[in-house]
Protein backbone atom coordinates (compact mmCIF):
# COMPACT_ATOMS: atom_id res chain seq x y z
CA UNK A 1 0.00 0.00 0.00
CA UNK A 2 1.43 3.40 -0.71
CA UNK A 3 1.00 6.17 0.83
CA UNK A 4 -2.22 7.62 -0.80
CA UNK A 5 -4.23 4.87 0.43
CA UNK A 6 -2.47 5.11 3.64
CA UNK A 7 -3.92 8.39 3.83
CA UNK A 8 -7.43 7.10 3.75
CA UNK A 9 -7.73 5.56 6.95
CA UNK A 10 -9.99 7.69 9.29
CA UNK A 11 -9.15 5.49 12.39
CA UNK A 12 -6.68 3.53 13.44
CA UNK A 13 -9.44 0.49 13.93
CA UNK A 14 -9.41 0.08 10.42
CA UNK A 15 -5.94 -0.31 10.68
CA UNK A 16 -5.52 -2.52 13.35
CA UNK A 17 -7.84 -4.91 11.48
CA UNK A 18 -6.26 -4.21 8.01
CA UNK A 19 -3.21 -5.31 9.71
CA UNK A 20 -4.77 -8.23 11.28
CA UNK A 21 -5.86 -9.43 7.50
CA UNK A 22 -2.71 -9.29 6.48
CA UNK A 23 -0.70 -11.09 8.77
CA UNK A 24 0.10 -14.88 9.32
CA UNK A 25 -1.99 -16.18 12.18
CA UNK A 26 1.53 -17.21 14.12
CA UNK A 27 2.80 -13.97 13.46
CA UNK A 28 -0.74 -12.67 14.65
CA UNK A 29 -1.14 -14.91 17.46
CA UNK A 30 3.06 -14.06 18.17
CA UNK A 31 2.36 -10.26 18.55
CA UNK A 32 -1.16 -10.11 19.80
CA UNK A 33 -1.08 -11.65 23.28
CA UNK A 34 0.50 -12.36 26.52
CA UNK A 35 2.10 -13.90 28.97
CA UNK A 36 0.41 -17.08 30.51
CA UNK A 37 -3.49 -16.48 31.09
CA UNK A 38 -2.87 -12.95 29.43
CA UNK A 39 -4.31 -11.41 32.56
CA UNK A 40 -1.62 -8.56 32.59
CA UNK A 41 -2.33 -7.80 28.90
CA UNK A 42 -5.92 -7.46 29.44
CA UNK A 43 -5.84 -5.72 32.75
CA UNK A 44 -3.56 -2.89 30.78
CA UNK A 45 -6.60 -1.98 29.08
CA UNK A 46 -8.92 -2.25 32.17
CA UNK A 47 -6.93 0.10 34.09
CA UNK A 48 -7.05 2.81 31.26
CA UNK A 49 -10.48 2.56 31.05
CA UNK A 50 -11.40 2.65 34.89
CA UNK A 51 -10.15 6.34 34.48
CA UNK A 52 -12.80 8.65 33.41
CA UNK A 53 -12.79 12.84 32.29
CA UNK A 54 -13.16 15.58 34.31
CA UNK A 55 -14.14 18.21 31.42
CA UNK A 56 -13.95 21.52 32.29
CA UNK A 57 -16.57 23.84 29.52
CA UNK A 58 -15.91 27.46 28.61
CA UNK A 59 -12.63 28.10 28.09
CA UNK A 60 -10.89 29.07 24.82
CA UNK A 61 -9.71 25.79 23.17
CA UNK A 62 -9.54 27.68 19.71
CA UNK A 63 -5.32 26.84 19.94
CA UNK A 64 -4.15 23.27 21.04
CA UNK A 65 -0.32 22.69 21.73
CA UNK A 66 0.74 19.09 22.24
CA UNK A 67 4.35 19.68 21.39
CA UNK A 68 7.09 18.57 23.92
CA UNK A 69 10.31 16.84 24.69
CA UNK A 70 12.01 13.80 25.23
CA UNK A 71 15.29 14.50 26.52
CA UNK A 72 15.71 17.82 25.59
CA UNK A 73 14.85 16.90 21.90
CA UNK A 74 11.34 18.39 20.21
CA UNK A 75 8.73 16.14 19.52
CA UNK A 76 5.19 16.64 17.83
CA UNK A 77 2.92 14.81 20.81
CA UNK A 78 3.71 13.43 23.65
CA UNK A 79 4.13 9.57 21.94
CA UNK A 80 7.26 7.87 20.41
CA UNK A 81 7.56 4.56 18.99
CA UNK A 82 8.39 1.91 21.90
CA UNK A 83 10.79 -0.87 21.04
CA UNK A 84 9.33 -3.68 19.52
CA UNK A 85 11.43 -6.97 18.22
CA UNK A 86 8.75 -8.30 15.83
CA UNK A 87 8.27 -5.23 13.05
CA UNK A 88 10.82 -7.35 10.93
CA UNK A 89 7.97 -10.74 11.19
CA UNK A 90 4.99 -8.05 10.23
CA UNK A 91 6.66 -6.18 7.31
CA UNK A 92 9.48 -6.08 4.91
CA UNK A 93 10.33 -2.65 5.83
CA UNK A 94 10.52 -3.70 9.55
CA UNK A 95 12.11 -1.24 12.21
CA UNK A 96 13.63 0.88 9.79
CA UNK A 97 10.35 1.76 7.86
CA UNK A 98 8.62 2.62 11.28
CA UNK A 99 11.77 4.69 12.43
CA UNK A 100 12.11 7.11 8.97
CA UNK A 101 7.39 7.66 10.24
CA UNK A 102 8.50 8.48 13.46
CA UNK A 103 10.81 11.07 12.01
CA UNK A 104 8.56 12.31 9.51
CA UNK A 105 6.14 12.48 11.40
CA UNK A 106 8.28 14.37 13.99
CA UNK A 107 8.18 12.04 17.02
CA UNK A 108 11.30 9.55 18.02
CA UNK A 109 11.69 6.00 18.01
CA UNK A 110 13.26 3.60 20.46
CA UNK A 111 15.25 1.42 18.35
CA UNK A 112 14.37 -2.70 19.64
CA UNK A 113 17.52 -4.46 19.49
CA UNK A 114 15.65 -7.40 17.84
CA UNK A 115 14.65 -5.39 15.07
CA UNK A 116 15.70 -5.88 12.06
CA UNK A 117 17.71 -3.98 9.70
CA UNK A 118 20.10 -3.17 12.28
CA UNK A 119 19.89 0.08 12.34
CA UNK A 120 23.30 1.23 12.17
CA UNK A 121 22.72 4.41 9.56
CA UNK A 122 19.84 5.51 10.79
CA UNK A 123 21.26 8.27 12.28
CA UNK A 124 23.09 9.68 9.79
CA UNK A 125 22.51 13.52 9.75
CA UNK A 126 21.43 13.70 13.32
CA UNK A 127 17.81 15.22 12.17
CA UNK A 128 16.17 12.61 14.30
CA UNK A 129 17.05 11.75 18.14
CA UNK A 130 16.58 7.89 18.00
CA UNK A 131 17.03 6.42 21.25
CA UNK A 132 18.60 2.57 20.88
CA UNK A 133 17.27 -0.64 23.24
CA UNK A 134 19.57 -2.80 24.79
CA UNK A 135 19.12 -5.90 27.00
CA UNK A 136 22.45 -6.66 29.18
CA UNK A 137 23.19 -9.91 27.13
CA UNK A 138 26.83 -10.41 28.16
CA UNK A 139 29.85 -9.60 31.14
CA UNK A 140 30.91 -5.87 31.14
CA UNK A 141 33.43 -6.03 28.38
CA UNK A 142 30.80 -7.27 25.90
CA UNK A 143 28.14 -4.15 27.35
CA UNK A 144 31.15 -1.73 27.15
CA UNK A 145 31.66 -3.00 23.34
CA UNK A 146 27.62 -2.83 22.46
CA UNK A 147 27.50 1.04 24.40
CA UNK A 148 30.23 2.13 22.36
CA UNK A 149 29.15 0.71 19.36
CA UNK A 150 25.29 2.22 19.70
CA UNK A 151 27.12 5.35 20.43
CA UNK A 152 28.69 5.14 17.23
CA UNK A 153 26.13 4.82 15.37
CA UNK A 154 24.60 8.39 16.46
CA UNK A 155 21.98 7.51 19.00
CA UNK A 156 20.93 10.36 21.85
CA UNK A 157 19.75 7.67 24.45
CA UNK A 158 20.22 4.32 25.15
CA UNK A 159 16.96 2.27 26.52
CA UNK A 160 18.19 -0.55 29.04
CA UNK A 161 15.11 -2.69 29.37
CA UNK A 162 15.46 -4.38 32.76
CA UNK A 163 11.87 -6.37 32.90
CA UNK A 164 13.39 -9.39 31.79
CA UNK A 165 15.96 -11.65 33.38
CA UNK A 166 13.81 -14.78 32.01
CA UNK A 167 11.71 -14.29 28.86
CA UNK A 168 7.87 -14.11 29.81
CA UNK A 169 5.99 -17.82 28.82
CA UNK A 170 3.59 -16.40 25.91
CA UNK A 171 1.28 -19.64 26.01
CA UNK A 172 -0.08 -19.28 22.25
CA UNK A 173 2.88 -19.09 20.67
CA UNK A 174 3.94 -22.24 22.46
CA UNK A 175 1.19 -24.00 21.88
CA UNK A 176 1.20 -23.30 17.58
CA UNK A 177 4.81 -24.36 18.51
CA UNK A 178 6.33 -21.04 16.98
CA UNK A 179 9.10 -19.26 17.40
CA UNK A 180 9.99 -15.89 15.38
CA UNK A 181 13.81 -16.89 13.87
CA UNK A 182 17.02 -15.24 14.25
CA UNK A 183 15.96 -12.80 17.16
CA UNK A 184 19.06 -12.48 18.62
CA UNK A 185 20.70 -12.26 15.54
CA UNK A 186 21.41 -8.31 16.08
CA UNK A 187 22.67 -8.86 19.63
CA UNK A 188 24.90 -11.15 19.26
CA UNK A 189 26.86 -9.08 16.69
CA UNK A 190 26.47 -5.48 18.49
CA UNK A 191 29.61 -6.42 20.50
CA UNK A 192 32.54 -8.24 19.69
CA UNK A 193 34.30 -8.34 22.42
CA UNK A 194 33.76 -10.04 25.91
CA UNK A 195 31.27 -12.97 27.04
CA UNK A 196 28.09 -13.15 25.09
CA UNK A 197 25.16 -14.87 25.98
CA UNK A 198 21.14 -14.43 26.71
CA UNK A 199 21.73 -16.06 30.36
CA UNK A 200 23.72 -13.38 31.66
CA UNK A 201 20.79 -11.30 31.78
CA UNK A 202 19.46 -13.49 35.09
CA UNK A 203 22.75 -12.19 36.24
CA UNK A 204 22.64 -8.54 35.93
CA UNK A 205 22.47 -6.62 39.20
CA UNK A 206 22.09 -2.74 39.82
CA UNK A 207 25.80 -2.90 39.85
CA UNK A 208 25.91 -3.59 36.33
CA UNK A 209 23.95 -1.12 35.51
CA UNK A 210 25.41 1.67 36.93
CA UNK A 211 28.63 0.77 36.06
CA UNK A 212 26.79 0.94 32.23
CA UNK A 213 25.81 4.75 33.24
CA UNK A 214 29.10 5.43 34.77
CA UNK A 215 30.62 4.64 30.48
CA UNK A 216 28.31 5.61 28.94
CA UNK A 217 28.58 9.14 26.96
CA UNK A 218 24.74 9.42 25.96
CA UNK A 219 21.63 9.32 28.50
CA UNK A 220 20.19 6.41 29.67
CA UNK A 221 16.68 5.27 30.17
CA UNK A 222 15.49 2.49 32.23
CA UNK A 223 12.57 0.13 30.98
CA UNK A 224 10.59 -2.00 33.14
CA UNK A 225 10.26 -0.26 35.99
CA UNK A 226 7.27 -1.45 38.04
CA UNK A 227 7.36 -0.15 41.79
CA UNK A 228 8.56 3.62 43.33
CA UNK A 229 11.48 1.39 45.46
CA UNK A 230 12.82 0.51 41.99
CA UNK A 231 12.30 4.07 40.59
CA UNK A 232 13.95 5.02 43.11
CA UNK A 233 17.29 2.98 43.02
CA UNK A 234 17.39 3.95 39.18
CA UNK A 235 17.35 8.24 39.99
CA UNK A 236 19.72 7.40 42.51
CA UNK A 237 21.84 5.25 40.23
CA UNK A 238 22.00 8.02 37.68
CA UNK A 239 19.23 6.83 35.08
CA UNK A 240 17.81 10.20 33.06
CA UNK A 241 14.54 9.05 32.64
CA UNK A 242 12.24 5.83 34.44
CA UNK A 243 10.38 4.11 31.64
CA UNK A 244 7.00 3.13 33.45
CA UNK A 245 6.20 -0.94 31.57
CA UNK A 246 4.46 -4.25 32.26
CA UNK A 247 6.11 -5.00 28.93
CA UNK A 248 2.75 -5.44 26.95
CA UNK A 249 2.05 -8.04 29.44
CA UNK A 250 4.28 -10.36 27.65
CA UNK A 251 6.71 -10.60 30.68
CA UNK A 252 5.15 -11.48 34.06
CA UNK A 253 1.47 -11.89 34.60
CA UNK A 254 -0.45 -11.06 36.96
CA UNK A 255 0.51 -7.34 37.41
CA UNK A 256 -1.60 -3.85 37.97
CA UNK A 257 -2.46 -2.42 34.44
CA UNK A 258 0.91 0.01 33.85
CA UNK A 259 -1.29 3.18 34.25
CA UNK A 260 -1.81 2.32 37.85
CA UNK A 261 1.65 1.72 38.61
CA UNK A 262 2.23 5.39 37.78
CA UNK A 263 0.75 7.36 40.54
CA UNK A 264 2.92 5.99 43.06
CA UNK A 265 6.55 6.47 40.83
CA UNK A 266 5.54 10.01 40.07
CA UNK A 267 5.41 10.19 44.00
CA UNK A 268 8.72 8.72 44.47
CA UNK A 269 10.65 10.69 42.29
CA UNK A 270 8.75 13.93 41.30
CA UNK A 271 10.89 15.97 38.49
CA UNK A 272 14.47 14.17 39.54
CA UNK A 273 13.75 12.24 35.74
CA UNK A 274 11.98 12.02 33.22
CA UNK A 275 8.88 9.41 33.35
CA UNK A 276 7.99 7.50 30.31
CA UNK A 277 5.35 4.70 29.80
CA UNK A 278 3.60 2.05 27.84
CA UNK A 279 1.44 -1.12 27.51
CA UNK A 280 -2.01 -1.10 26.33
CA UNK A 281 -1.79 2.84 25.19
CA UNK A 282 -4.19 2.07 22.26
CA UNK A 283 -6.10 5.65 21.31
CA UNK A 284 -5.17 9.60 22.35
CA UNK A 285 -7.33 9.60 25.75
CA UNK A 286 -5.09 7.22 26.76
CA UNK A 287 -2.60 9.42 26.27
CA UNK A 288 -3.90 12.26 27.81
CA UNK A 289 -4.40 10.59 30.61
CA UNK A 290 -0.77 9.46 31.22
CA UNK A 291 0.04 12.69 30.94
CA UNK A 292 -2.43 13.75 33.72
CA UNK A 293 -0.88 11.48 35.67
CA UNK A 294 2.71 12.64 35.33
CA UNK A 295 3.82 11.00 32.56
CA UNK A 296 6.36 12.79 29.73
CA UNK A 297 5.79 10.48 27.33
CA UNK A 298 3.90 7.57 26.00
CA UNK A 299 5.37 4.62 24.12
CA UNK A 300 3.14 2.79 21.62
CA UNK A 301 4.16 -0.60 20.85
CA UNK A 302 1.19 -3.23 18.79
CA UNK A 303 -0.45 0.27 17.28
CA UNK A 304 2.79 0.50 15.70
CA UNK A 305 3.26 -3.27 14.50
CA UNK A 306 -0.30 -3.30 13.45
CA UNK A 307 -0.10 0.08 11.36
CA UNK A 308 3.13 -1.35 9.76
CA UNK A 309 1.30 -4.57 8.89
CA UNK A 310 -1.56 -2.60 7.79
CA UNK A 311 0.09 0.03 5.08
CA UNK A 312 4.14 -0.03 6.07
CA UNK A 313 5.80 2.93 7.16
CA UNK A 314 3.13 5.49 5.67
CA UNK A 315 0.51 3.14 7.84
CA UNK A 316 2.89 3.97 10.95
CA UNK A 317 2.55 7.80 10.30
CA UNK A 318 -0.69 7.99 9.45
CA UNK A 319 -1.41 5.88 13.08
CA UNK A 320 1.14 9.13 14.22
CA UNK A 321 -1.32 11.42 12.80
CA UNK A 322 -4.68 10.14 13.64
CA UNK A 323 -3.59 10.09 17.68
CA UNK A 324 -2.17 13.63 17.28
CA UNK A 325 -5.93 14.52 16.27
CA UNK A 326 -7.50 12.33 19.06
CA UNK A 327 -4.99 13.89 21.64
CA UNK A 328 -6.01 17.30 20.25
CA UNK A 329 -9.91 16.39 20.15
CA UNK A 330 -10.26 14.85 23.63
CA UNK A 331 -8.07 18.21 25.21
CA UNK A 332 -9.92 20.36 23.63
CA UNK A 333 -13.30 18.63 24.75
CA UNK A 334 -11.65 18.70 28.91
CA UNK A 335 -10.87 22.15 28.57
CA UNK A 336 -6.95 21.75 28.29
CA UNK A 337 -5.04 24.00 25.92
CA UNK A 338 -1.69 22.62 26.69
CA UNK A 339 -0.16 19.45 28.17
CA UNK A 340 0.96 21.88 31.28
CA UNK A 341 -3.28 21.81 31.89
CA UNK A 342 -3.08 18.16 32.78
CA UNK A 343 -3.14 17.21 36.23
CA UNK A 344 -4.95 14.55 38.39
CA UNK A 345 -7.83 17.14 38.98
CA UNK A 346 -8.63 16.20 35.50
CA UNK A 347 -9.68 12.90 35.74
CA UNK A 348 -11.67 10.69 37.95
CA UNK A 349 -12.31 7.01 38.90
CA UNK A 350 -14.98 4.77 37.00
CA UNK A 351 -16.30 1.29 36.33
CA UNK A 352 -15.02 -0.20 33.17
CA UNK A 353 -17.57 -0.88 30.90
CA UNK A 354 -16.56 -4.04 30.03
CA UNK A 355 -13.90 -6.55 30.38
CA UNK A 356 -10.95 -5.10 28.17
CA UNK A 357 -8.74 -6.91 25.99
CA UNK A 358 -6.15 -5.96 23.43
CA UNK A 359 -9.09 -5.12 21.27
CA UNK A 360 -11.73 -3.89 23.06
CA UNK A 361 -10.49 0.15 22.39
CA UNK A 362 -12.02 -0.26 18.81
CA UNK A 363 -15.02 -0.93 19.47
CA UNK A 364 -17.10 -0.65 16.19
CA UNK A 365 -14.59 -2.51 13.99
CA UNK A 366 -15.89 -5.86 12.70
CA UNK A 367 -12.31 -7.79 14.02
CA UNK A 368 -14.59 -11.28 13.28
CA UNK A 369 -14.63 -9.96 9.45
CA UNK A 370 -11.08 -9.52 9.63
CA UNK A 371 -9.53 -12.65 9.82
Amino acid sequence: MDAEPAQSFKTIGEMVALGRRRLDKNVWDHVSTGAEAGVTLRRNRQSLDRIGFRPRVLRDVSKIDVTTSILGHPVRIPAFLAPVGATTYVHSQGGRGAAIAAAEFGTTKFVGIYEKPLADDLCAGGKTPFVYQLYIHGDRTWTRGAVNRIQDFGYSAICLTVDTPVFGRIERTLENRYWPPGLTDNVSHLSTDGYYSEAVSAKVTWSDVEALIKHARVPIILKGIQTAEDARLAVETGAAAVYVSTHGGRILDHTPGAIDLLPEIVDAIGRRSEIYVDSGFSRGSDVVKAIALGADAVGLGRLQLFSLAAAGAQGVRRMLEIMEEEINHVMALIGATRLTDLSPSCLTRVEAVDDGGLLSSFTYTDFDQAR
